[in-house]
């Protein structure tokens, strides 16, 4: 489906950007005009199918900020929280333990508009700051957690054949069918 919406003027694009398109396209892409999640959805993530794996974050969470040695204020930031579940019930389980709680103070990073919907209104009761890139965020100490977020980053995969560095290409050429191909690359034009 996304093959044929997404508009290109070139015959191959490298993976990371067709991921990238598939999933973040404005108009098109998967995560920006439906939710994906819940019975409702393509999938389900743990957070929506029990709270226990929320719950259990959370504790991770306080034990994490003691070790730190409890800070008066901290940042805990979830990356690409979906329809919002995981962190409702982690304040939920947080407003059990004041302290904590008190110091405490929640940011998402949210790519989608549509979801950023959902989320707003399942956590209007809550204090929550959304940010739309990691820079918005002030020094830490910071906390970051993510639920199946780093299944949907945009990645460059290169291969090795006969000691010639090749990248990950997906053909454009056929609209019902993805055909992926290796193009010859300097490894060395890449950034480290």
């Amino acid at each position: 489906y996304y093959l044929k919406k997404m508009h290109h003027s070139k015959k191959y694009m490298a993976l990371d950007k067709f991921i990238y398109q598939a999933l973040y396209n404005p108009k098109n892409g998967y995560y920006m005009k439906k939710n994906p999640f819940g019975f409702e959805g393509d999938f389900i993530t743990s957070p929506n199918i029990s709270i226990l794996f929320s719950e259990m974050l959370s504790i991770w969470t306080i034990s994490f900020w003691e070790n730190l040695k409890f800070p008066k204020k901290f940042n805990l930031i979830e990356l690409g929280p979906g329809n919002g579940e995981m962190i409702l019930q982690m304040i939920k389980t947080f407003k059990k333990f004041p302290s904590f709680n008190k110091a405490c103070n929640i940011i998402i990073l949210e790519k989608s508009p549509f979801l950023k919907k959902i989320q707003k209104k399942k956590l209007k009761e809550y204090k929550v700051k959304w940010i739309k890139d990691l820079n918005e965020i002030n020094n830490g100490p910071n906390i970051f957690i993510a639920n199946e977020f780093f299944d949907a980053l945009p990645i460059k995969q290169f291969y090795n054949i006969n000691k010639k560095w090749n990248e990950i290409y997906v053909d454009l050429s056929n609209k019902k069918k993805i055909k992926f191909v290796k193009k010859k690359i300097n490894i060395n034009s890449f950034e480290k």
